[in-house]
C-alpha cells in the first residue's frame, strides 16, 4: 500500500514486508517492485479485475471500492493465519483504516497523507477551486469526502509530506484532534546519481539545457515552461537564444486520458509559439536518462502551484542544477533562496 515509504533496510530484507495493491504496471511503478526489483516477490495483487473508471467516470468511488476489496483480502490473510504483521502502513486514501480498526484492532495503523483527496477533484487544483462544481457532483462527493475524514481518524499515527500539507490537513479535517507529524520524503542517493564537482559539463556542446520534469498532468502547469521560453526569446539576442534547449520530461501513461490529451495540448502550444527547434518532449524517461538530464541542465524549472512537497527539486539540487520554482507549497521548505535556487512568480502566475 505504501511502496514509496519502504526504507533501504526494508528493501535489503524483503521478507520483512508485504505490499498489497490493486495495480502494478511493470512500466509505471517504482524500480524496487518491477519484475527485476528486490520487492517484486513481496507484491500481493488483489482486485485487478475491478475497473478504475466506468466510461471515464466514478474514478474516486471505484478507488474506494477497490481499496475495500483489498482490505478484505488483507483481513482474510491475517484471520486465517496466512500472514502475520506488526504494523500496517498505507498512503493515498485512508479507506482501509476503519475496517482494520474493527477487524484487526491489535494491528497498529499508520497513514501517510500526501494531500487530502477531497481537495484533488476535477474542480480543484491542490485545494484551489478553478470551477464551481455542479449540484450533482457535490452530492456525489459528499459521502466520499465524509468517508475520507472518518477513516483518517482511525489512524494511530498520521504523517504528512510537508509543513504546507500539514496546514492544509488541519484546515480540511477539523474533526480530527490529533495533529499529523511532518515526515519529509527523501531521495536514495545510493541508487540515484553521483554528484559532480562543477557544472562545467552541464552544457551539451554549445547548448544551454533548461529542464522541466513533471508528470504530464494539467495541475503541473507545464504550459508555463513554454510561456517562459517565449519570454526568454524576447530577452535574449537571436544568437544567444539559438543555444537554448528546453527539455520537458516526466511520467507519461498512454492509458491515462489526461496524459495523452495534455501532451498533445503542449505540443500544439510549442508549434503555435514556433519553438519546435528549441523544446523537446521526453515522456517516461528511464532512471539513467533522468539522472543525465539533471546533471547536464543549466537549471530546472518547477512549475506546479501549491505543490504538496515536490521530489524533483531535491533531485535537481543534489545533482547541482539550480531550481526555479513557484513561491508556494513544498518548495518553500526545500529551495533555499539564492543558495540552491529561486522561488518566484506565484502572485503573477509566472515563474519570474
Amino acid at each position: 500500500m505504501a511502496t514509496s515509504l519502504c526504507s533501504p533496510s526494508s528493501i535489503s530484507n524483503p521478507s520483512s514486508i508485504k505490499i498489497y495493491t490493486t495495480v502494478c504496471s511493470p512500466t509505471h511503478c517504482f524500480a524496487p517492485v518491477k519484475p527485476t526489483g528486490p520487492l517484486h516477490s513481496c507484491l500481493s495483487l488483489c482486485g485487478t479485475f475491478l475497473p478504475s473508471t466506468i466510461l471515464g467516470k466514478f474514478t474516486v468511488l471505484l478507488s474506494h471500492l477497490r481499496l475495500l476489496y483489498l482490505t478484505f483480502c488483507l483481513i482474510f490473510d491475517v484471520y486465517f493465519g496466512l500472514e502475520k504483521y506488526d504494523v500496517l502502513v498505507l498512503d493515498v486514501l485512508p479507506t482501509p483504516l476503519l475496517l482494520c480498526a474493527l477487524f484487526l484492532p491489535n494491528l497498529p495503523r499508520a497513514y501517510y497523507c500526501h494531500f487530502p483527496d477531497k481537495l484533488l477533484t476535477r474542480n480543484q487544483v491542490n485545494g484551489v477551486t478553478v470551477k464551481k462544481p455542479s449540484l450533482i457532483r457535490r452530492i456525489y462527493r459528499y459521502p466520499l469526502d465524509y468517508l475520507e475524514e472518518l477513516c483518517t481518524s482511525y489512524s494511530n499515527i498520521t504523517a504528512v509530506n510537508s509543513s504546507f500539507t500539514k496546514s492544509v490537513f488541519l484546515e480540511t479535517f477539523r474533526k480530527i484532534n490529533e495533529e499529523p507529524v511532518v515526515l519529509y520524503p527523501a531521495i536514495n542517493i545510493k541508487d540515484f546519481i553521483e554528484p559532480v564537482k562543477t557544472k562545467e559539463d552541464a552544457s551539451e556542446g554549445e547548448e544551454f539545457v533548461v529542464l522541466s520534469m513533471n508528470r504530464f498532468e494539467r495541475k503541473k502547469n507545464i504550459g508555463l515552461v513554454i510561456e517562459v521560453t517565449v519570454a526568454l526569446r524576447k530577452l535574449l539576442r537571436k544568437e544567444e537564444f539559438e543555444k537554448v534547449r528546453v527539455k520537458i520530461a516526466g511520467g507519461y501513461d498512454v492509458s491515462n486520458k489526461e496524459n495523452v490529451e495534455y501532451l498533445e495540448e503542449l505540443k500544439e502550444m510549442v508549434k503555435t509559439s514556433k519553438l519546435t527547434n528549441h523544446i523537446e518532449f521526453m515522456p517516461s524517461v528511464s532512471d539513467s536518462t533522468r539522472a543525465h538530464l539533471l546533471l547536464t541542465s543549466l537549471c530546472t524549472l518547477y512549475t506546479p502551484s501549491r505543490e504538496h512537497f515536490g521530489i524533483v527539486p531535491l533531485e535537481a539540487m543534489y545533482a547541482g542544477s539550480p531550481v526555479i520554482a513557484r513561491d508556494s507549497g513544498g518548495p518553500r521548505e526545500t529551495v533555499e533562496e539564492g543558495e540552491t535556487g529561486w522561488r518566484c512568480g506565484e502572485e503573477g502566475g509566472g515563474v519570474g
